[in-house]
């Protein structure tokens, strides 16, 4: 638990101090309100009631309110912030990370400790301070008891002290088995995201899925047994709390009495005070599982930061905010001697790309080609910055780009990967020219399909097709010197290739730009000023007559 307290003590803002003192205030007025209730009860079998007692009730309890509200309503309102900066912390590190990091990571690592157990974490913090309350209120009960009884106390103490460190030696094993069971738990979920996130794979792999769902019952099955294990044990704890309260009642009313006959006058205002802690110490003990495994969602929490911050000490990038305009293009950009690979934990080269020798002039189209796993979509990778060469050097206009001027050189593209995103606004975008965009939808042949209104699209629920082309005006608007389009075309209809090949790109080459397309259609290689091949990592000019002989060979055998 000490994790759990010092999160909230090092990242909250909150008056902590205030907030305490509130809580001290709340306890002790509940004892004090046990002591009135108490003694008031014997003064009306002595038939010496008084109104006074009545008074000091009502300012206790409206004391016991106003700080209890006070406590709680601040921590309430420090724990979102705290929740909010966290959230926004951890999210910052994520977008500055390095791409080849993020490929790396399963994504259901990231998801919950941002979003689902925020709810946890928030509640946990008011079981915190109701808990310190307990506390104090039990302080202020066993001084009260002191004057009670001398034997009583002892024996609440000693009791005390031996099932404390009974259940505390009990609850280490439960909070194992708690932090076993949310990472399986983590397992499960990461299985279950890859039913929806691969759901065309599956519905054309019977075997694949029904293996995937055998993984995924085999896993709940696990998680099922660990978790019903670990609240067996929790439902021991709890019942080992009251029956504890319990036995120490037999030993307050029947055996202490037999010691100390001073003790038989107050066995009523003993017991009371017993029952009356019984509630709150109860739901302390059963609010532990919980606080347990929010312990574990803030060991999660700081270790996927570690994770972060340990993948930023590897990367040479400064930061550059502030300072997001595009690199100016004059003239062109160059790669020389270009190489990067990828490579397993035990730093063996997997597959390499390079050495790429490259200039790309400015208003020039390119068409990159290539079999799959050829190259191409990590050549595109390493020309928009996403990767960072192993070796070699990239320029603009001679300028060599390192570490304090990489984003800004990233700022020069526009890219639309394979497995693009398309985001419902326009982030980035100050002003929209919502003329300029809607003649692009006509032309897009999407202005029947979505419309942009108060600042969004309106619908996104498109065909792959129609999804790539909203990308390519989002791209266009951006206004980027280079765009890099991966297949953009393979999904649409001959017309719109057509129209794309032969007016759209065109257009943009006019504005100046760059453009660097991955394609397949031979057909429109004539379109471009230069066709590069990838091939086993390595780059090389293509002769495009080269493609026609073969096409020519396929008419002929057909």
């Amino acid at each position: 638990m000490k994790k759990l307290i010092n999160f909230y003590i090092n990242e909250s803002d909150a008056p902590k101090g205030r907030i305490w003192f509130m809580a001290s205030i709340s306890g002790v007025a509940n004892a004090v309100l046990l002591a009135i209730i108490n003694f008031a009860a014997s003064q009306i079998a002595n038939r010496a009631l008084e109104e006074k007692f009545f008074i000091m009730y009502l300012v206790g309890l409206l004391l016991f309110v106003y700080a209890q509200r006070y406590a709680l309503t601040q921590t309430t309102m420090a724990v979102e912030s705290l929740i909010r900066k966290i959230r926004l912390r951890l999210v910052n590190k994520i977008r500055n990370a390095d791409l080849r990091f993020m490929e790396a990571q399963d994504p259901a690592s990231f998801y919950r400790p941002i979003t689902e157990d925020s709810n946890a974490i928030s509640f946990a913090a008011l079981v915190l301070v109701i808990g310190s309350q307990s506390v104090i209120m039990l302080i202020a009960v066993i001084i009260y008891l002191s004057f009670l009884s001398t034997v009583s106390l002892f024996v609440c103490f000693g009791f005390t002290v031996i099932a404390l460190s009974i259940y505390a030696e009990h609850h280490k094993k439960v909070r194992m088995k708690l932090e076993s069971a949310y990472k399986k738990e983590t397992e499960v979920f990461s299985a279950i995201s890859s039913v929806l996130n691969g759901f065309k794979e599956l519905k054309v792999n019977r075997r694949k899925s029904d293996k995937l769902f055998q993984y995924i019952s085999n896993s709940s099955d696990e998680y099922r047994k660990m978790k019903v294990d670990a609240n067996l044990h929790l439902i021991f704890d709890s019942m080992f709390s009251q029956v504890s309260f319990y036995t120490l009642l037999v030993v307050l009313v029947f055996i202490v009495p037999m010691f100390d006959e001073a003790q038989s006058g107050n066995v009523f205002k003993i017991c009371a005070t017993i029952f009356f802690i019984m509630g709150p110490i109860n739901s302390l003990v059963n609010a532990f599982p919980m606080l347990a495994k929010v312990n574990v969602t803030v060991q999660e929490i700081y270790a996927l930061e570690a994770r972060l911050d340990e993948m930023a000490k590897h990367t040479k990038e400064v930061d550059q905010q502030g300072k997001l305009q595009p690199l100016p293009l004059a003239s062109e950009i160059g790669f020389k001697d270009v190489k990067f690979s990828y490579r397993d934990d035990s730093g063996r080269v997997l597959f390499g790309v390079g050495p790429i020798n490259l200039t790309l002039h400015k208003g020039e189209t390119i068409f990159i080609i290539g079999g799959n796993g050829s190259g191409k979509s990590t050549l595109l990778k390493l020309l928009c910055g996403l990767y960072h060469q192993d070796e070699g050097s990239i320029t603009v206009d001679g300028r060599r780009i390192d570490e304090l001027n990489i984003q800004r050189y990233r700022e020069m593209f526009s890219i639309i990967f394979t497995d693009f995103y398309l985001f419902d606004r326009l982030y980035g975008l100050e002003h929209v020219d919502e003329q300029r965009l809607n003649e692009l939808l006509r032309m897009m042949e999407l202005d029947e399909k979505t419309r942009y209104i108060n600042g969004r699209f309106t619908n996104r629920n498109l065909s792959t097709g129609q999804r790539k082309r909203l990308a390519f005006i989002v791209a266009v608007l951006e206004n980027r010197p280079v765009c890099i389009f991966d297949e953009l075309a393979a999904d649409q209809d001959p017309q719109f290739r057509k129209n794309f090949y032969q007016t759209i790109l065109p257009q943009l080459r006019q504005e100046g730009r760059v453009i660097v397309a991955a394609t397949h259609d031979d057909k429109y290689f004539h379109c471009a000023d230069r066709v590069l091949k990838m091939d086993l990592g390595q780059l090389a000019p293509y002769d495009v007559s080269e493609g026609d002989v073969v096409r020519e060979n396929l008419k002929r055998d057909t």
